[in-house]
């Protein structure tokens, strides 16, 4: 472990250790990676609310809405302070249920705390919808379905009687898209529209559209999706959104992204492109994992060995659900045989529109190879 990557590790630990807990946040070192910029942003938003802080978590929630700032990979940090109330079960389902109860009552002391404030409302949403998933992992029952049913049209509801305040918030639309997703609505399109038009830049809005159009079975829609996303977003993000999102439903709904290619109209001569952009903008390890990972999938083997030097020791659990996986991409891109990627999938495109046009094809493959000519040039200077 080098010794930067451990500074970031007794960081981490000096935060969530019980004496912290009390003090300031300390300023995150600058090029912290973001797996570990994640954790350490979450783990200050969970604290400030075990400690009833609630002024320190509106300053937190407005700063990252006002601001629009972005972690390490590019995306919102305000997704990173919601993610941090994601309620992780304790395999004990007494203990789940005292600790929930505990953690909403605060969040409703917050939003009695600040009444005009969208956070508390999105995030007592979040902690319902946890108390639904949190009873159903305990297995299914009919029972466990109906109370699960119970806190998700709960949570729903809470948050359309907050709209007014909760809307002036980008998260109150990608927490009502994962509800209409969780409770199998199938109007959920005007909502989408009425999202991207409010907030054209944050992420996550896409993010769960591009896994309602893939449980939709619409190819061509989550194809449509992805292009008017970037068509939102190039003035400020070029094409960097077409591996964003393919990438991100890929590991979501096609077999952790062993299938993204052949049952969608992804292709990866676009996705390379996208990856590179992304990576000289945003180098970090995350990305670059991603862009290997993809790599063997599309068995390109200079890009995934390209991508490799950048990775952390750390794996990405998302990613390689088979821990095999990496140790034979890492063995197949260092390797000097011409033997098909451990992750090669049949090429065919899915039903439907054509993958790309022939001229199409063309233009990408001559572009990707002079980009990767020009990281090769860079490389070896």
């Amino acid at each position: 472990m080098t010794q930067r990557l451990l500074q970031i590790v007794l960081l981490l630990a000096a935060l969530v250790l019980p004496q912290a807990a009390a003090a300031a946040a300390p300023p995150i070192p600058a090029g912290t990676p973001f797996t570990f910029y994640d954790k350490i942003v979450g783990s200050q938003a969970a604290t400030a609310l075990l400690r009833s802080d609630y002024a320190a978590l509106e300053d937190m929630a407005r700063g990252f809405r006002d601001s629009k700032s972005r972690t390490p990979i590019g995306s919102a940090d305000l997704l990173v302070f919601y993610r941090a109330f994601d309620f992780t079960t304790t395999g004990d389902p007494s203990e789940d249920e005292r600790q929930l109860d505990r953690l909403e009552r605060k969040v409703l002391d917050w939003a009695r705390a600040y009444p005009n404030s969208p956070a508390p409302h999105i995030v007592y949403a979040i902690l319902l919808t946890a108390h639904g998933c949190a009873i159903c992992s305990r297995g299914y029952t009919p029972e466990r379905w109906k109370a699960y049913q119970t806190y998700l049209r709960q949570a729903r509801s809470y948050l359309l009687a907050h709209k007014a305040v909760a809307s002036n918030d980008p998260e109150w639309y990608v927490e009502m898209l994962v509800l209409a997703d969780d409770l199998r609505e199938t109007a959920w399109r005007p909502l989408l529209a009425e999202a991207t038009r409010r907030y054209p830049d944050y992420y996550a809005i896409y993010n769960v559209a591009t896994v309602l159009y893939a449980d939709s079975g619409s190819a061509d829609g989550l194809d449509d999706l992805i292009d008017g996303a970037i068509a939102r977003t190039h003035v400020s993000d070029g094409m960097e959104l077409y591996a964003r999102l393919y990438g991100h439903v890929g590991f979501n709904r096609f077999d952790g992204g062993k299938q993204l290619f052949t049952r969608t109209h992804a292709t990866w001569a676009r996705m390379l492109g996208s990856y590179i952009e992304l990576t000289n903008k945003y180098p970090d390890p995350y990305l670059f994992e991603e862009m290997f990972f993809y790599a063997c999938v599309a068995g390109d083997k200079v890009s995934a060995r390209l991508a490799l030097p950048h990775l952390l020791p750390l794996r990405r659990t998302d990613m390689w659900q088979e821990p095999a996986d990496f140790a034979a991409c890492t063995a197949w891109a260092q390797g000097t045989s011409n033997a098909p990627s451990p992750l090669a999938a049949d090429p065919s495109p899915p039903a439907g529109r054509p993958e790309v046009t022939q001229e199409q094809a063309v233009y990408l493959m001559i572009a990707a190879a002079a980009v990767m000519f020009l990281i090769l040039a860079r490389a070896m200077a």
